[in-house]
């Protein structure tokens, strides 16, 4: 019998900004997504690949990325998510559940990376 165990403490050294996009209405009456800090947590970052192309003349590179962080109610379900890290910022792409609640895996992209 095997279990899954959240991640070691120790190997989730990267601290990063877990934020959520929530529509607003500027004062010009144009509808803007306002970015809102949901959690600052200890991550596992792993890097999955990363690749360079083409687009409206000029290179783009992009960075796939996954976070792997302890429980976080209410992630499974979000949408319109970024992770911020070492001055980056990456669009959510998944969120995966490890276990039975042992964690949870951002599945990330980062562009100009």
């Amino acid at each position: 019998m095997s279990t899954l165990r959240s991640p070691a403490a120790g190997a989730r050294d990267r601290q990063i900004t877990i934020q959520r996009s929530t529509p607003t209405t500027a004062t010009s009456g144009q509808q803007v997504d306002a970015w809102a800090t949901i959690a600052i947590v200890w991550a596992e970052k792993r890097d999955i690949r990363g690749k360079t192309f083409f687009g409206a003349s000029q290179e783009i590179a992009e960075r796939m990325t996954t976070f792997r962080i302890g429980w976080l109610a209410g992630l499974l379900d979000a949408t319109s998510l970024r992770v911020l890290y070492d001055g980056l910022t990456y669009r959510v792409d998944g969120v995966a559940e490890l276990g039975r609640r042992a964690g949870v895996d951002l599945m990330c992209t980062a562009q100009g990376a």
